[in-house]
């Protein structure tokens, strides 16, 4: 609340709005003015600032009228349409009126578009209820009881929670987010290439220059910027690669994805070569769960990927995890007790007879085998 008792909230002078009908616009400036000159401007503005700078997701305006014998609730909303809470103003102040109404028993006036300043200069949608007139007797006796107060309480608490349960903020666009920078660049370039991409750009997610810089550089190339810290590549921002590489190489029909830890290169070496055979996407998973990116890619192809060859043992890729995969398609899981004895279950596998031209790379390092693999 922005006040429990009859004071102002600012009485100081501020900057506040002001109409010009010469321009019909409006103007913000300290006017040297306080007080009530016919309005109270500045406390006004100072109920508009508290809760623009707090973050309110709602501003309610409680009031009672006054004139004649009139009798009632009304409630009045922002009319000025170039707001884009307008339409959700309109909502809350339709809802405040229907329940003040049912809850406290008072006649049923209107519900109106207004300028009124609070309503207008508040960052969010904002409603005014005039609850009863305290001109009329009858309804002055009732806002003078705590019974009558009450229940217009309950009506503007359930009137905010049905506004609320609508999700009246819920984005008319998707956000692309996740839980890190490195992530969130993945998330993006994912959303923005759905069918993979010819190149990436990796830059450095620890200051902004590099890839700032690279923006230019990612519309020539057509290729989206992925994020990492200065000496490792996150685990993030490695499947998205491996994703953007699978939508770009497709899926053949009836062979396949590879799936293999993206933790440890051995068991990813061994799968480099009949992968590369037999046109089937390698993907990169963490030990006890899926990436978002590899995931996104099973879902999307969910009808036509029916196998998907696992290669490594418990220790690197979860009997959990492969338990999950086979719920849906059929899981071929290829590992030995160490990564030479995998390597040659993989080659037992997809080269079963016949000759074969082996090629001898060290599996103490990556860069020669993944080389061989090619």
């Amino acid at each position: 609340m922005s006040r429990t008792g009859d004071t102002v909230v600012g009485s100081g002078d501020i900057q506040t709005s002001h109409y010009s009908e010469s321009t019909n616009s409006f103007s913000f400036y300290s006017d040297t003015k306080t007080g009530a000159y016919p309005i109270p401007y500045d406390d006004l503005q100072a109920r508009c600032n508290k809760a623009n700078f707090f973050g309110a997701d709602l501003f309610i305006s409680i009031h009672n009228n006054a004139g004649g014998t009139a009798t009632g609730t009304e409630s009045y909303y922002n009319d000025w349409n170039t707001q884009s809470d307008t339409k959700l103003a309109a909502n809350l102040a339709a809802l405040l009126q229907n329940e003040v109404t049912t809850h406290a028993g008072t006649t049923y006036r209107k519900v109106d578009d207004v300028g009124y300043y609070v309503v207008r200069w508040a960052n969010m949608p904002a409603a005014l209820v005039e609850v009863a007139f305290l001109s009329n007797s009858s309804d002055r006796a009732k806002l003078l009881s705590a019974t009558f107060r009450h229940k217009v309480a309950v009506g503007i608490a359930d009137a905010v929670d049905r506004f609320f349960a609508s999700k009246p903020f819920k984005p008319i666009e998707p956000r692309i987010a996740d839980a890190t920078r490195y992530a969130t660049s993945s998330a993006a370039a994912l959303a923005g290439w759905p069918t993979g991409a010819d190149a990436v750009i990796v830059a450095s997610g620890e200051d902004w220059a590099d890839a700032l810089t690279a923006s230019p550089l990612s519309v020539a190339l057509d290729a989206p910027v992925l994020l990492t810290p200065r000496a490792s590549l996150t685990a993030s921002t490695a499947a998205a690669i491996a994703a953007l590489v699978a939508e770009r190489v497709g899926l053949k029909p009836g062979a396949g994805v590879t799936v293999v830890a993206g933790t440890v290169f051995p068991d990813a070496t061994s799968s480099s070569a009949f992968s590369g055979m037999l046109g089937m996407p390698i993907l990169l998973t963490r030990s006890d769960s899926l990436p978002g990116a590899t995931a996104a890619f099973l879902a999307e192809h969910s009808e036509d990927l029916t196998r998907v060859v696992v290669v490594g043992g418990p220790p690197v890729v979860s009997t959990a995890l492969v338990g999950r995969l086979r719920q849906s398609r059929t899981v071929i899981w290829l590992y030995g007790p160490d990564r030479y004895q995998t390597n040659v279950a993989v080659l037992r596998r997809f080269w079963p007879t016949g000759r074969m031209t082996p090629v001898i790379a060290t599996a103490v390092d990556f860069p020669d085998a993944l080389t061989a693999g090619a």
